[in-house]
């Protein structure tokens, strides 16, 4: 998918900040998956990732903390404990909260931690001030959690895979994730087995799928390859927007669109808002507001939609 050239100048700014960060931050981290028989893994977010992320309009890139992420791979849930004690002894850092959900809903969120090199990284050793502060993400994944992210994670995480997208394998990965939960904590938390419930069968596949289909209307390689984040943002900002789904669809249809849609660069999400400014008008500005929904608008797609100027600077993200 084609980038914005605003948006590939600011990510390219950060990665001044994030590469240097990652050169120490790896070192650390191999010597301590080494001297404990851990497994590591690390990466930089693609530009066209930070893109999905940015417009879902909940961080910039400066505070987008996974944007360089790494991972530590534990035998089983008790080892997580010395991992996390480990990781918090070498960098200034922080376990993210977990976030809550139901008993029966075994969705992924492991251990996150986000760190950062100050304190434990002399200024002199890094080209600017500023890396020490770059927040960044260590994720804590036991080995049977890893496995599950590694098998499930581009096809129902990212839906890259059309098969994946179905309620049937949706309800395989959540009873072998389920599954595999139980592996590793059954023995020292039975609560942990009590998460384990059975759940009404839903009579359709993923809703999400109707606004997957706008995609058709690109050609694939200009598609987002996260359409999963794409569905849910556009999802989002629709209904911040106040705008039913299928009168985009709709305008889609009608040809509406077109030009937009063939401009080389307006990512998806963008010709999304536009539509939404098309059949709401100037109401959707206090609507986003209202929802606290914010978007991004780069220099592209004001140049080919003006109109989305008026929307208030606090009402964007910055890139």
């Amino acid at each position: 998918m084609r980038i914005p050239d605003s948006v590939t100048r600011a990510y390219e700014e950060e990665l001044a900040l994030v590469e240097p960060l990652r050169n120490h931050a790896s070192t650390r981290l191999r010597i301590l998956a080494a001297d404990n028989a851990w497994l590591f893994d690390d990466r930089i977010k693609s530009a066209e990732s930070a893109l999905s992320k940015l417009e879902t309009g909940r961080a910039c890139l400066r505070d987008m903390n996974d944007l360089y992420a790494a991972m530590l791979v534990v035998p089983t849930q008790k080892h997580v404990k010395s991992a996390s004690e480990a990781v918090l002894k070498s960098f200034t850092a922080q376990i993210r909260p977990a976030r809550p959900m139901e008993a029966s809903s075994f969705v992924y969120d492991d251990m996150h931690i986000i760190a950062t090199l100050r304190g434990k990284v002399s200024p002199r050793a890094v080209p600017h001030p500023a890396v020490l502060d770059r927040p960044f993400e260590i994720q804590i994944h036991t080995g049977a959690q890893y496995a599950w992210w590694r098998a499930t994670h581009d096809d129902i995480y990212k839906g890259s895979s059309p098969a994946g997208r179905s309620w049937a394998a949706k309800r395989a990965s959540g009873q072998a994730r389920a599954s595999l939960e139980l592996v590793d904590g059954v023995l020292a938390d039975f609560e942990a087995a009590a998460r384990l419930q059975k759940t009404t069968m839903p009579l359709d596949d993923d809703p999400g799928e109707s606004v997957r289909g706008w995609l058709q209307h690109w050609p694939r390689r200009r598609r987002p390859a996260d359409e999963v984040r794409f569905a849910s943002t556009a999802t989002a900002i629709a209904a911040a927007a106040a705008v039913d789904a299928d009168a985009i669809t709709e305008r889609f249809s009608a040809g509406d669109l077109a030009t937009f849609v063939a401009a080389p660069n307006l990512t998806p999400i963008q010709v999304i808002l536009i539509a939404c400014h098309l059949i709401g008008g100037t109401t959707i500005f206090p609507n986003l507001a209202t929802t606290q929904q914010r978007v991004l608008i780069t220099d592209e797609l004001l140049g080919a939609y003006p109109a989305l100027g008026a929307l208030p600077s606090a009402q964007r993200v910055p890139v």
